[in-house]
């Protein structure tokens, strides 16, 4: 996910060579909200959903976005905040965790790993 309030989403589908799943502009109306517009830009690329590990959705995201420091420092110098924005849903208790190896990829990146947790 990719956020700024300046944010062009055909600017980011070029650099990074994706289309996104759902994307919009600063002042554009909300799909789900009508009457409400959006304060921000955004763009969206959504995963597949599966009963993969956090660990192991979060690696399909490093290599689907492999090489591309260069198009994430310089989002992020435009004052845009590139995440992998992770939502979890649990019926019980349940603990994650994420490698220090796998945080250090996604360092690498410049990206920040948001975890939306709801049960």
């Amino acid at each position: 996910m990719i956020l700024g309030e300046d944010l062009d989403p055909a600017k980011v589908t070029e650099w990074l060579e994706l289309q996104p799943s759902q994307s919009w502009r600063i002042g554009e109306e909300k799909e789900l909200a009508p009457g409400s517009f959006y304060e921000w830009g955004g763009w969206k690329r959504f995963g597949k959903k599966s009963n993969d590990t956090l660990e192991e959705k979060i690696e399909s995201w490093l290599v689907r976005l492999q090489d591309r420091e260069q198009e994430f420092s310089k989002m992020s110098s435009m004052g845009w905040r590139c995440s992998l924005d992770c939502f979890l849903a649990f019926d019980s208790v349940a603990s994650l965790s994420i490698s220090p190896e796998l945080t250090r990829r996604v360092s690498e990146l410049g990206l920040t790993i948001d975890i939306c947790i709801n049960n």
